[in-house]
């Protein structure tokens, strides 16, 4: 599967509906109950379109998505209906630019709630931990620092805002606005997918740090393709469940996961969340930045953790 030279695209697809065109993915009408979601290569940082895309990486947010729906799809139902070109219906099987970056799914009602687990004290988690000692109302120990492994994965939801940033909430206020036995199915079901795919990952060498999904009432789903693109994914290398998480933006508008400064980039240290999104702020728009870690104090047997583009010390929203 060959890469396009531009991204893509320019303009909405011609001759088809476009029900809703979003900060990174387009969505059209594909016939009763149906729509095509089709992973475009632009940029979003901070809710803002960033210029130019990315030519391919639509194509690689996509193919993360069926990855996990498809490893995950004996946990709990999801929305896809089709993942190849050639399945789905005209005129959208004769469009070749979306090999890759497409998939037919069900026209379902999302729940106004992301679903949240974290399964380390990292991003908005550790904001919320430094005033208040606890994370969407659930209390944690005392004395736990950046990146710190959490005892146990904690179901942490937010709301789901189409204008601004998700605000996270408690579990209490998710039971008022979808009633508690759905609250609690949301909370139970994210658990579940975050413990499988956490231990997946991690024998794998990968940390999955937290992760967020939209659900319906009987299905796991969402344009957004959870939980790839919502997901930290720092590695594992000698690790420990402690870090200082860096991360460095190269001039030519590559990344590179390196502890120290690699040569043509610049590196910065997080201390903490707001310093890495005024540093971020400051970048080249056109650069990607990536994240890694620095043990604060390296010992052998630990294991590195760090933040990453959604929800982690650059806090780019859906690169």
């Amino acid at each position: 599967m060959g890469f396009p030279a531009a991204p893509f695209p320019a303009e909405p697809l011609h001759g088809v509906t476009l029900v809703k065109r979003g900060k990174v993915r387009d969505v059209y009408d594909a016939g009763p109950g149906l729509l095509l979601l089709v992973a475009s290569d632009r940029i979003s940082a901070f809710d803002i379109v960033l210029s130019p895309g990315i030519p391919g990486k639509g194509v690689v947010l996509t193919q993360l998505s069926n990855f996990w729906f498809d490893l995950l799809h004996d946990v709990t139902p999801h929305h896809l209906v089709a993942t190849r070109r050639e399945e789905f219906p005209a005129p959208f099987r004769d469009v070749a630019a979306l090999e890759g970056r497409a998939v037919l799914a069900r026209a379902v009602r999302i729940l106004p709630i992301e679903c949240v687990v974290r399964g380390f004290l990292i991003g908005s988690g550790w904001k919320e931990y430094q005033a208040r000692g606890s994370v969407c109302g659930i209390e944690l120990p005392c004395g736990l620092r950046l990146a710190d492994r959490l005892p146990e994965p904690v179901f942490t939801p937010s709301t789901k805002e189409e204008v601004g940033h998700d605000e996270n909430i408690s579990f209490d206020e998710v039971a008022s606005r979808v009633g508690g036995s759905v609250a609690e199915e949301l909370r139970d079901l994210s658990l579940r997918l975050y413990a499988r795919a956490a231990a997946y990952a991690e024998q794998r060498g990968v940390i999955i740090a937290d992760t967020g999904r939209n659900c319906t009432r009987t299905v796991w789903s969402g344009g957004t393709g959870r939980p790839s693109r919502a997901s930290s994914y720092p590695p594992v290398e000698s690790s420990g469940s402690r870090g200082r998480c860096t991360y460095s933006v190269s001039a030519r508008g590559q990344t590179r996961p390196a502890p120290t400064t690699a040569p043509g980039a610049t590196a910065t240290t997080v201390d903490s969340p707001a310093r890495a999104s005024a540093h971020h702020r400051n970048a080249n728009s056109n650069a990607l930045a990536s994240s890694t870690c620095m043990e604060s104090t390296p010992a052998a047997g630990r294991k590195q953790l760090c933040c990453s583009e959604s929800r982690g010390c650059a806090n780019t929203n859906s690169i």
